[in-house]
């Protein structure tokens, strides 16, 4: 999920008088879900008004709790182990997750930009440099 500043969002790195510093939040699935797989929705504002009051920073937040958040949707006790199930939770989860963050964000003003990485996604040059093009493109988004 990609944030920015507010008064920095939109404007090109030429107007603004210093660049900005990109900072990479990863926040896992402990904090975000319970133990039976129910999102903490408590957590969410806390976070996301860290985020947006960080001045002259742009925001990469990394989040975790989407098999975790899915699979009690899809009757599991437990989180999967086999990959198909895992991914299946993914699938259900993240729209949770998602659906938290952009409530929360609205709230506060602000829009967001998703962005699905793998870690092919990071490990292949070429790949690597298309999530990146993604990423800046949703820079004028994240207001």
């Amino acid at each position: 999920m990609h944030v920015m500043p507010k008064e920095a969002a939109g404007l090109a790195t030429a107007e603004r008088e210093r660049p900005l510093q990109r900072v990479v939040l990863k926040i896992g699935s402990r904090i975000l879900t319970d133990s039976e797989g129910r999102l903490r929705p408590e957590g969410f504002p806390a976070i996301a008004r860290v985020v947006i009051d960080a001045p002259d920073i742009e925001m990469v937040i990394v989040t975790s709790g989407a098999v975790t958040a899915g699979f009690a949707t899809l009757g599991h006790e437990s989180a999967p182990f086999r990959v198909e199930e895992r991914l299946a939770a993914a699938a259900v989860g993240q729209t949770k997750v998602m659906r938290q963050w952009t409530e929360v964000f609205e709230e506060l003003g602000r829009d967001i930009a998703q962005v699905l990485l793998t870690n092919d996604s990071l490990t292949d040059r070429r790949r690597y440099v298309t999530a990146r093009r993604s990423m800046r493109q949703n820079e004028p988004m994240s207001r």
